[in-house]
């Protein structure tokens, strides 16, 4: 029976079929690499989610601000703190008025986190368009941790301000 396109190739036997299945996981490899890393991301403003690794940069971004997470390394039973930087773009600057805070989940076992809930009190105004949060973290045991939490901050141009809300993530890891 004659058939074309798609249908032609599923209906071959196997062998025939198995290029490409190889040809299509590669492009979807190929895809994947496409999607940016977290350093990639920082370096070209494009919005990044999910765990960053490392010591590398996660950002995320919208109209008028960037927000940008550095996870933590340390020893285990010291201090590492875990940086969280809102940066106004443009014509926006951080409203300094504004109950910034940064809300943490309850840490995985094994990691202690001294403050679940850093206001604005807690961070610093280091310049109109920047506002940084330093979170102690401190590993009880060798590893990995991944600390999640919620952001609420603002920023405002001359005529308007925006209150934003963002979902973090950022990986203590303990050597």
């Amino acid at each position: 029976m004659p058939t074309t396109g798609t249908l032609e190739l599923i209906r071959r036997p196997l062998p025939f079929r198995l290029p490409l299945v190889a040809a299509l996981a590669l492009a979807a490899v190929g895809a994947l690499a496409l999607v940016a890393t977290p350093s990639e991301a920082a370096a070209t403003g494009v919005a990044a989610r999910g765990p960053m690794l490392g010591t590398e940069l996660g950002t995320m971004s919208g109209e008028g601000y960037a927000v940008t997470v550095q996870d933590a390394t340390g020893s285990v039973g010291g201090e590492a703190s875990i940086v969280v930087v809102i940066k106004a773009t443009g014509q926006y600057k951080v409203n300094a008025k504004y109950p910034h805070k940064l809300k943490l989940e309850e840490p995985p076992a094994g990691l202690e986190l001294p403050k679940r809930l850093l206001k604005r009190s807690d961070g610093s105004l280091d310049d109109e368009k920047t506002f940084t949060f330093r979170i102690p973290a401190k590993a009880t045991r060798a590893g990995s941790f991944t600390v999640s939490g919620k952001l609420k901050f603002s920023v405002c141009d001359a005529t308007s301000c925006l209150i934003k809300k963002e979902k973090l993530e950022a990986t203590v890891t303990a050597k």
